[in-house]
């Protein structure tokens, strides 16, 4: 059965743009959108899930994958989840703690042979998938033996490797963890969280469990397999809910964007529009006028990030009211409405009242984005490549080694047809596609089923 709408989930600190990224590859993958939810918010919403009592309960998601982290504070209460708070940092998770321990090794090794294997980017592979396997060992063990046969120039690289080594190479990043919690906590005493959970596989790390048992006083954070699968669990009640199924619970997500938003125009100290944390979807209306007299255009940059000092947040575009009427400084008036919506996508309307002139726009770097035509396109190009790859895939999967040689070729001959007008044919539709499928088919199975049960084939 094709799948064609999709609640999909998010590291709950995903920008503006990385938000809008994902939705675009799901329409190219030719899914529609029904709800973008933080994943933070779908592990909480399976952990209220598994508990009778419905009463207010306050819940910290600590979300540590291999590139991302973040940190959720979601309020739930008789199926109302609220997040609250949230802090996070999308360059930092497992892969940032296993490039600590490969140039660890790097640097070892070099001081051993006198050899720089960074200049060998198969060896540096194969190191850093050892160094992996040995982290997940240390999650259990106090140390693990990393051993690779001809690392790099005739040389073997043998080591052993323990947890109290890992431990130092990555405490800082550990640390940074905990200060990400601090901050998401602020205004929060910690002594009212009646849960914390961790989510993802570097959650596995004792150190991490040990950090966040002691900044909550001793409290046992729950963890486990299974939890790594509760945003999935939580995304999927989330979806029955919006879908109308029977059977499922009535709830409600007040969910909140990580990042303040804010607007500089004339070149001048930008203005805070959108602070972070506000409940979500937002609206908000903020007038702006001309810096000089008979000003026809104004140009507004919209950043996001908490940083007083716009470069170093992240621009999220430009954009340019133009038509203006000649004024003296300061009379006409400019009103930018912006509009933060439940999936967390930002879109502003840039008004000049006098005039009625007013722009639309989707905040994204324009550079970057793709028009409707080249969205279409590409998912018309992922559905034949994947019917395709299906293709393919199926005929190796039936054929093993009991093909004769004839067999075989017809097959690949009529495939290299099949891939061949697929190529030649980036316009067909639907219906061609099916027709073509149907004339593999019909010199490919009953191949496949005389393989199967000659008999078939006489009874077809």
């Amino acid at each position: 059965e094709k799948i064609t709408h999709a609640v999909i989930t998010v590291p709950a600190y995903f920008n503006d743009v990385q938000r809008q990224a994902t939705i675009l590859a799901a329409t190219i993958s030719g899914l529609n959108i029904i709800r973008i939810i933080n994943e933070s918010t779908a592990a909480a919403i399976f952990i209220s899930a598994l508990y009778e009592n419905k009463d207010e309960k306050n819940i910290l998601v600590f979300h540590l994958g291999s590139g991302t982290f973040d940190v959720s504070l979601v309020k739930c209460e008789n199926d109302i989840f609220q997040v609250v708070a949230t802090d996070g940092n999308t360059n930092l998770g497992g892969k940032d703690f296993d490039q600590r321990v490969v140039e660890y090794f790097i640097e070892l090794f070099k001081s051993q042979t006198g050899k720089d294997v960074r200049q060998d980017n198969r060896a540096v592979q194969e190191l850093r998938r050892e160094v992996e396997k040995a982290k997940r060992i240390l999650s259990s063990q106090y140390q693990a033996n990393i051993e690779i046969e001809s690392f790099f120039d005739n040389e073997d690289f043998s080591e052993t490797f323990t947890r109290a080594k890992f431990e130092e190479l990555n405490i800082d990043l550990f640390h940074l963890t905990m200060k990400l919690v601090v901050e998401a906590l602020k205004n929060v005493n910690k002594s009212t969280i009646d849960e914390v959970v961790l989510v993802d596989g570097s959650t596995r790390i004792p150190k991490i469990q040990q950090l966040i048992k002691e900044f909550f006083y001793g409290k046992e954070p729950l963890c486990g397999v299974y939890l790594d699968e509760s945003v999935v669990f939580g995304a999927t009640i989330q979806a029955g809910f919006l879908s109308g199924a029977e059977k499922t619970r009535d709830i409600a997500l007040l969910d909140v964007n990580p990042f303040s938003i804010s607007i500089e125009v004339h070149d001048e100290k930008a203005r805070k529009i959108i602070p972070r944390n506000i409940v979500i979807p937002f609206k908000e209306c903020n007038i702006f006028t001309t810096a000089f007299d008979n000003q026809r255009t104004i140009t507004f940059k919209v950043f996001e990030g908490e940083s007083p000092i716009m470069k170093d947040n992240h621009i999220l575009g430009k954009f340019d009211l133009h038509g203006i009427p000649r004024a003296p400084q300061g009379i006409p008036t400019i009103a930018v409405t912006s509009l933060i919506d439940i999936n967390g996508i930002l879109t502003m309307t840039v008004d000049a009242v006098e005039t009625e002139k007013y722009n639309n726009i989707m905040i994204v770097s324009y550079d970057n984005r793709l028009s409707r035509d080249e969205i279409n396109h590409m998912i018309k190009r992922s559905e034949k490549y994947a019917y395709s790859l299906k293709i393919q895939l199926n005929v190796k999967e039936k054929l093993g080694e009991n093909l004769s040689s004839d067999d075989k070729t017809t097959i690949e001959t009529a495939i290299e047809g099949q891939i061949k007008w697929l190529e030649s044919n980036s316009d067909a539709d639907v219906d061609e596609l099916k027709q073509h499928k149907k004339e593999l088919e019909r010199i490919v199975i009953p191949i496949i089923t005389n393989i199967i049960d000659p008999n078939l084939n006489a009874l077809v």
